[in-house]
């Protein structure tokens, strides 16, 4: 049968580019696609097009369009002992695919130039190139990290540290990338970064420089960011900050101004720094502040919507949702942090911040609840006096939080003193927690970044479980 037109471009069926070097065959002839994915059709069909990477297309007769789709490249993502690891992302230049229950994936467009990105939480992610036929391995990680924030970065401090940190068998460094203050660690080159009065302007060590030496040590790495807490955009952008009545920049209890969360613009720098960190090489990031404010005086903010749960608890959610979208393809995992007390508080509870286990978790590779024994108050969590029990803040906070979400569970330990004291013995009981209830491992907090006590002391491992 003849064609119905004299000539035929052959297209990606994804993406409409143009497929050139495509084969053409009819009876008896055949025809190649040039540069921009055009041929001849052969005289008589019926026709089979084809290209290297592409599934066929057969016709009875020729058009002027034909779309190939492309093939699907069929891989199994399991662990060093060879179990399925389900839920793992592995993406290639933008595009990715998500790994089964048995491990398995179907990959649609050509593997075999450039890196492939493997990444699940509880894993160190892989980066590198794939044969197509092996299955890829993932090295499981149970996280032991210690945080630093910006006053600690200092050449004279963080490779000792980080090396004492090595020494006593902690795997992760969790460095803040942009502070309570709205600082960062970097010289983005985000616009709006750039636009906004010293926010580049460190006297402190770089996270790039940090981020070389945890390298070094095969450190799992993490940067913080903290979210809507943002003086520096308020007050530069006051149409952009959470405000009073009167239209001025509202402020909290530490005096300082917040942005909008109900703002996409708001959302969009974020997120954007979260790529410029991914792309710098970070294991994952970890965004803090993602909810509404809750210090200072409240009753005198007024919103620009309707101030209600689905209101709320849809814009953090939203946030998060282009957060997942932008670090999806890329290496790092997206955590997000909540306070200690969400995964206890009834549901449909979001104690007006937004923040609910259900309504997060769905976009996030890890839930990280601060649950710090020194924040929570007598009959919280059903303790008369959850200073002195750290062991059951820990242990019924992440239980609580698991058997809502099947999203996996990290928390962040308290690492410091406040009505309290905190040492070995409290530092031990946390991490025993956390080692009976998650298989993720933990974070310390301890904001002076001080932690000669806690890398003296000797703390519980997986292999001394009790």
């Amino acid at each position: 049968m003849p064609p119905a037109a004299s000539e035929v471009q052959v297209l990606d069926a994804e993406t409409g580019e143009p497929i050139g070097g495509a084969v053409v065959q009819g009876s008896g002839e055949v025809r190649v696609t040039d540069s921009a994915g055009r041929s001849a059709w052969p005289a008589a069909g019926p026709y089979v097009v084809t290209a290297v990477g592409y599934e066929p297309v057969r016709l009875r007769s020729g058009r002027s369009t034909v779309r190939l789709r492309a093939m699907a490249r069929n891989g199994r993502v399991v662990d060093q002992e060879g179990v399925p690891v389900a839920g793992a992302i592995i993406a290639h230049d933008g595009v990715w695919a998500e790994s089964d229950t048995a491990g398995r994936f179907a990959f649609r467009g050509d593997l075999t130039e450039g890196e492939v990105i493997v990444k699940r939480a509880g894993y160190r992610p892989f980066e590198g190139s794939w044969d197509g036929k092996s299955p890829l391995v993932l090295e499981r990680l149970e996280l032991r990290a210690l945080y630093i924030s910006f006053p600690r970065l200092s050449p004279d401090y963080v490779p000792h540290l980080l090396e004492r940190m090595a020494q006593r068998g902690y795997n992760g460094v969790v460095l803040d990338a942009k502070s309570d203050r709205g600082l960062l660690g970097w010289d983005s080159q985000v616009p709006l970064a750039r636009e906004l009065p010293e926010v580049n302007n460190q006297a402190w060590m770089p996270i790039t420089e940090v981020l070389k030496l945890a390298k070094q040590y095969n450190f799992y790495t993490v940067a913080r960011v903290v979210t809507f807490k943002d003086h520096p955009l308020a007050t530069a952008f006051p149409q952009r900050a959470v405000r009073r009545g009167d239209g001025s920049v509202w402020i909290d209890i530490e005096g300082l101004g917040w942005s909008d969360p109900f703002l996409r613009e708001n959302w969009d720098y974020n997120v954007e720094l979260g790529k410029e960190l991914a792309a710098m090489g970070f294991d994952e990031i970890n965004y803090d502040y993602i909810r509404l404010p809750t210090d200072g005086a409240i009753k005198e903010i007024v919103w620009p919507i309707e101030h209600t749960y689905e209101m709320r608890t849809g814009a953090i959610d939203g946030f998060l949702n282009e957060v997942r979208l932008a670090l999806r393809p890329m290496r790092a995992l997206l955590s997000g942090d909540v306070f200690g007390l969400v995964p206890s508080v009834v549901k449909g509870n979001d104690m007006g911040i937004g923040q609910t286990v259900e309504t997060i978790t769905p976009y996030l590779d890890i839930l990280c609840p601060m649950v710090y024994p020194s924040t929570f108050i007598p009959g919280n969590l059903g303790l008369k006096d959850p200073h002195r029990e750290p062991y059951e803040v820990v242990y019924r906070s992440v239980v609580a939080a698991s058997k809502r979400t099947t999203t996996p569970i990290r928390p962040w330990l308290q690492g410091y003193s406040l009505g309290v004291e905190f040492g070995p013995r409290e530092w031990s009981a946390e991490v025993q927690a956390a080692l009976d209830s998650t298989d993720m491992g933990f974070v310390f907090w301890l904001a002076s970044g001080k932690y000669d006590g806690l890398l003296k002391a000797d703390l519980p491992t997986r292999t001394a479980v009790k």
